[in-house]
């Protein structure tokens, strides 16, 4: 796949549009969602956004000037954002298995986001272990019919750091029961047959 735009550590769905990006063999990346340097994960007391502040502000942030957008050093957002992480998946069961990758990150300053976006994107897709899941999928007569397990969602739209803490290698299997049931909110767990990937109420009171 070409070297497209990445949103901000992307959403879930975004995440799952792009294995079914790569499974068909397209050649470019989902396209940028509105607010690409923006997530949002599961903070202890409820979901919380976090965005990437770019010099000159909203006024300047457009898909057209993606690989010119140069980060802001305003607010301390890369200790607040890490900080909100790490208070956010710190307990996952995976989360000390990655976390050194994604602290170095934070801890580099990277000058534009388009750089600091992929540097994540390469640490999600290697910590999932992407290519190799991907490769083994493609030998399937039918991969959506892949068995895994999968994980509950408190939204769509949360940053896909929320499924690989709690999902590890096995993060794949829940884009593409995404894919599968094209984002339902009634998505059946594959666990149980029954119970539905995005369980907003019982995630965010397990987490409180």
């Amino acid at each position: 796949m070409t070297e497209s735009p990445i949103p901000y550590l992307a959403s879930v769905r975004w995440y799952a549009a792009y294995v079914s990006a790569l499974l068909e063999g397209k050649e470019r990346a989902p396209r940028l969602p509105a607010h690409f340097n923006r997530t949002e994960v599961l903070a202890p007391f409820g979901l919380r956004q976090l965005s990437v502040p770019i010099e000159g502000g909203r006024r300047i942030i457009s898909p057209r000037r993606y690989e010119e957008l140069q980060l802001s050093e305003h607010g301390g957002w890369r200790h607040t954002h890490w900080q909100t992480i790490t208070s956010a998946y710190g307990s996952a069961p995976y989360f000390h298995y990655m976390e050194d990758r994604f602290r170095a990150i934070y801890e580099r300053r990277y000058d534009l986001l388009g750089t600091l976006c992929r540097e994540l994107h390469r640490a999600v897709c290697d910590s999932m272990r992407l290519d190799e899941a991907i490769e083994g999928l493609r030998s399937l007569p039918d991969p959506a019919a892949a068995k895994g397990r999968t994980v509950a969602l408190p939204s769509p739209e949360i940053s896909i750091l929320h499924l690989l803490f709690y999902g590890g290698t096995e993060s794949v299997f829940t884009l593409l029961r995404f894919n599968s049931e094209t984002g339902s909110p009634s998505m059946p767990d594959s666990g149980s047959g029954s119970e539905s990937l995005l369980k907003t109420d019982s995630l965010l009171e397990t987490k409180a």
